[in-house]
């Protein structure tokens, strides 16, 4: 009788040890040995642990809606800065400049808990290595007076903090490439129409017009870009008593370049927000796709686990009635 029974305790105590328990949704297998090495990707050494205790504590919801609040206060006061009342005011100068300097301190430790975090790994991550970037030039600048105008660039750290404007910002680098290209279009055009304007109306703006919009081809190509900005009436009418047909080809060149090529520009960024709002749909599926998946892989095991247990208790039942 006894010998049934420890040889259905022996198979218990092996199904039960064959079948390792899971880690909840993620349907990994736990380590049941104690002495078992960590995960290759876990550093559980006193560094590491001080690196991933730095990112908790730097990237809490809380600590970044805080520092936020902070790159607003350092845009205002280095607005104020700016006024003549605060000049003639020395006291109300010098707290706003000790202000401006505690929160570039601040900056400074936020960027030195973000390296401690990820080390080499953070030239991955471009928004914090334009945070480091402006801090730097920040703290570069702050003792020579020309250059501490700069200092406004660290309103840029705006792009990192809040997430429309660093979609934006990506939209805007990803379409780098096209931009190039309708800016080479572009080139090509005031090439064209430079050359060709000058060659028309060179003679004509130099001796008898009052503005020599084309007097020479530099000139030509300022004047082409001022018609892009849509500022050509006053270039046609001067040159309209000398060549009756010159607004026909001056109204032209400013539709072509200030509504067709500056509306690709626009284009080509709207479909890059588009590409980028397709690309986080397809991420949030496919997280759901993954946790229904762990989901379904933790109930497979639960009722493995269940169908094993069942089968013990009847044999231990049966070994019982044996008894």
């Amino acid at each position: 009788m006894s010998t049934g029974y420890n040889n259905s305790s022996r198979r218990f105590s092996t199904d039960t040890a064959r079948s390792e328990p899971t880690d909840g949704l993620n349907g990994e297998t736990r380590r049941s040995d104690p002495q078992a090495p960590p995960p290759e990707d876990e550093d559980l050494t006193f560094i590491g642990l001080f690196r991933k205790q730095c990112g908790l504590v730097v990237n809490n919801d809380i600590v970044q809606l805080v520092l936020l609040l902070f790159i607003v206060v350092n845009a205002v006061v280095m607005a104020l800065l700016t006024f003549d009342f605060i000049d003639d005011n020395p006291g109300v100068k010098f707290a706003l400049e000790t202000v401006d300097k505690v929160l570039l301190i601040v900056f400074t430790v936020e960027s030195g808990l973000q390296l401690m975090h990820y080390g080499f790994g953070i030239i991955h991550h471009s928004m914090h290595l334009l945070d480091m970037a402006i801090v730097i030039i920040s703290w570069l600048v702050a003792s020579v007076q020309a250059l501490r105008s700069l200092r406004i660039f660290r309103t840029l750290r705006l792009f990192q903090k809040v997430e429309s404007l660093r979609t934006l910002l990506q939209a805007m680098i990803d379409v780098i490439p096209n931009i190039s290209a309708i800016s080479c279009f572009l080139l090509l055009i005031f090439y064209v129409f430079g050359v060709m304007f000058t060659d028309l109306f060179g003679k004509v703006s130099r001796e008898d017009m009052d503005t020599n919009y084309f007097g020479s081809l530099w000139l030509t190509m300022f004047s082409l870009f001022q018609f892009t900005t849509l500022d050509w009436i006053d270039a046609a009418r001067q040159t309209q008593p000398y060549y009756s047909w010159a607004p026909i080809f001056i109204t032209f060149f400013a539709y072509l370049s200030g509504f067709v090529i500056f509306n690709l520009f626009v284009a080509v960024l709207c479909n890059a927000l588009l590409d980028l709002d397709e690309e986080e749909e397809k991420e949030k599926d496919l997280k759901r796709i993954e946790r229904v998946t762990r989901m379904h892989q933790l109930t497979k095991d639960l009722i493995a686990e269940q169908s094993k247990i069942q089968e013990t208790l009847a044999t231990l039942s049966e070994t019982n009635e044996r008894q």
